[in-house]
């Protein structure tokens, strides 16, 4: 036993890593990093990620869709709300 650990017990697999710093700027432009690193995002993710940064709880689909594309059919809205939250993935996986 060496620190307090006992072997028998202790584990191959490797310790996770510990989760990145995520931070958003809303006031004065839109910002967007993790880990220090910079996330570009188009204008439809970052609407989406500021509305999501405002709210404590998770909203459901359709109140986000109708929020951000309220002057589109629920179809369309829907349709837009996938491809903003494919390329929101594609941009930095785990951000939503």
């Amino acid at each position: 036993m060496v620190a307090g650990i006992d072997d028998r017990t202790a584990s191959s697999q490797p310790l996770p890593d510990p989760p990145l710093t995520t931070r958003l700027t809303l006031l004065g432009g839109f910002g967007l990093s993790v880990g220090g690193q910079a996330v570009p995002l188009a204008p439809g993710p970052q609407r989406l990620v500021a509305l999501l940064a405002m709210h404590d709880a998770a909203l459901h689909r359709g109140y986000v869709a109708g929020l951000l594309w309220g002057d589109s059919t629920e179809s369309h809205a829907q349709g837009s709300l996938r491809t903003t939250l494919w390329k929101l993935q594609m941009a930095r996986p785990g951000v939503v």
